[in-house]
């Protein structure tokens, strides 16, 4: 479970209501008030805000090297958008390439 992250529901990014998927989710909101509303299971939800709202994990995306035990070291960016370029990237010590976009966001390996 993610944490309701409203910079990301806005972006368009899923949001969730127990195990069902918000759509149609905006935010309405006055000097003194904010309501979220959507549709929830095909109703409209006038007022979600009391409710336990989450983000929907995202898949991963690009592939990552991984070595022996040597202690964790990440460059600023350690994924590579082919197969192809983290072969190219690979140290003679690699033991295997995992495609991340198997794994959804905050899974982990």
């Amino acid at each position: 479970m993610i944490k309701f992250d409203l910079e990301r529901a806005l972006a368009g990014d899923t949001v969730m209501l127990d195990d069902l998927q918000v759509t149609q989710f905006h935010v309405f909101s006055t000097a003194s008030w904010e309501r979220f509303c959507g549709v929830v299971d095909g109703e409209f939800c006038s007022d979600l805000n009391s409710r336990c709202l989450t983000m929907a994990p995202k898949m991963g995306k690009g592939f990552l090297n991984v070595y022996p035990s040597e202690g964790l070291y990440f460059t600023p960016d350690p994924t590579q958008e082919t197969i192809e370029a983290c072969d190219k990237m690979a140290g003679n010590n690699r033991i295997m390439c995992i495609d991340l976009s198997q794994f959804p966001e905050g899974y982990g390996l």
